[in-house]
């Protein structure tokens, strides 16, 4: 049995990012509330973005 090859055109990678990038937002948003006053908003906005891209 093979494994079934992935393929990423880098188009629609980016169409996927850009459309869940508001998600990153809500989610920056639910969680500032519940984390440690030191995790800046910036931070994690970075750290969700970098998330989605890798995802």
């Amino acid at each position: 049995m093979t494994t079934p090859t992935v393929t990423h055109e880098p188009n629609r990678v980016e169409d996927l990012v850009r459309a869940h990038l508001p998600l990153v937002g809500h989610l920056v948003r639910e969680l500032l509330g519940r984390l440690p006053a030191h995790v800046s908003r910036e931070d994690l906005g970075s750290a969700g973005m970098a998330a989605l891209a890798t995802a």
